[in-house]
C-alpha cells in the first residue's frame, strides 16, 4: 500500500478563536452574577454564565470580573482574560 504524501494529510481541525469582550455585573441574592460577553467561534456575540456551552464543544467553567474560564471535551482549560 502506498505512503501518503504528508502535504495531503487532512490537518485536525483547529479550536475556535474566543476573545473575551467584556464581563456583565448584576447583583445576586448573595453576590454578583457576572456574564461573560464573548466573541469569536463564527457566532457573533455570546452572553454566557457558568455551566453554558460553547461552539466546539466548549463549557463555561467559571465567571469572574475580569476573566472566564472555558473547558474542552476533554477536560482542558483556557482563561480568557478582559484586555
Amino acid at each position: 500500500e502506498p505512503a501518503v504524501p504528508i502535504d495531503e494529510v487532512p490537518a485536525p481541525p483547529s479550536a475556535p478563536v474566543f476573545v473575551l469582550s467584556g464581563i456583565a455585573t448584576t447583583a445576586g441574592a448573595d453576590a454578583p452574577e457576572f456574564t461573560a460577553i464573548i466573541s469569536g467561534g463564527g457566532h457573533g456575540l455570546v452572553f454566557a454564565k457558568r455551566g453554558d456551552e460553547l461552539p466546539g464543544g466548549y463549557v463555561v467553567a467559571d465567571v469572574q470580573a475580569t476573566m472566564v474560564t472555558l473547558r474542552d471535551s476533554s477536560g482542558g482549560e483556557r482563561t480568557l482574560r478582559l484586555r
